[in-house]
């Protein structure tokens, strides 16, 4: 009788742990990266609801969301910014307790990432446009784009999400611009499928779209804009991360 018993209680105690290790694989660790758009920074000063905070809304609402991080994100971040904090182990404080971004990036189950509109936008808007210089410091981005990639790739091997470069209304019109833009938006493309990266294609959605872009000398978008980039995302990741 007690062997029956033990045996039983075995059995529940074995199902209940692996019930256990099944939901907890399902769940989502979320570590947003990134600049001014990843923060939400609206067009008119301040921030508001980021598309982050969209996908994290439909991952919360699915019962699936395990941490959620987007305190490494920071205003006028380039590149090389995010570089630097990969490689010194930026530090944060987040519930009183320590997070470091190497050990964010080694649990995350999903990463996204806005980063080198700062870059492009600086060199456009300082610059006489000169054809060839342009296209050098797009190349110089992309040599930078590849050393990130690399330290993602080095913590993180799971889905990373980046987001593609777009246009401000008042820059459509320019055609040298749109040869800019397509460059190295095909360039990180190519970059990203390198290191198995998702590329976004939000260009698609914001440019020509006055709701999304309401102010012609700003790429930030409105809340509207922000949540039509979550759902591009919240699609992304029903097409990949969530497949199983």
């Amino acid at each position: 009788m007690k062997l029956k018993t033990l045996l039983i209680g075995s059995i529940i105690l074995l199902t209940t742990f692996l019930i256990y290790l099944t939901t907890l694989d399902k769940l989502v660790y979320f570590v947003a990266l990134g600049d001014s758009l990843a923060k939400g920074t609206t067009p008119y000063g301040g921030n508001d609801y980021s598309y982050n905070d969209y996908l994290r809304n439909y991952i919360a609402n699915k019962n699936i969301l395990e941490k959620y991080i987007d305190d490494f994100i920071e205003e006028d971040y380039r590149t090389t910014d995010l570089i630097r904090d990969i490689e010194d182990n930026r530090q944060i404080i987040i519930n009183d307790k320590k997070q470091t971004i190497k050990n964010a990036l080694i649990k995350a189950d999903l990463v996204t990432l806005s980063i080198g509109m700062n870059d492009l936008y600086y060199k456009i808007n300082t610059t006489n446009l000169e054809t060839e210089d342009i296209y050098n410091h797009i190349d110089e981005m992309m040599e930078d784009m590849d050393k990130l990639f690399k330290l993602l790739r080095k913590y993180c091997k799971e889905d990373i999400i980046i987001l593609n470069y777009f246009r401000q209304s008042s820059l459509l019109e320019n055609d040298n611009i749109t040869e800019f833009f397509n460059y190295a938006n095909n360039k990180l493309q190519l970059k990203s499928k390198e290191f198995n990266i998702h590329y976004l294609e939000i260009n698609k959605i914001l440019e020509n779209n006055p709701l999304y872009l309401p102010r012609p000398n700003s790429y930030f978008p409105s809340r509207n804009g922000y949540e039509a980039i979550g759902k591009k995302l919240t699609t992304k990741i029903n097409e990949t991360l969530l497949t199983n």
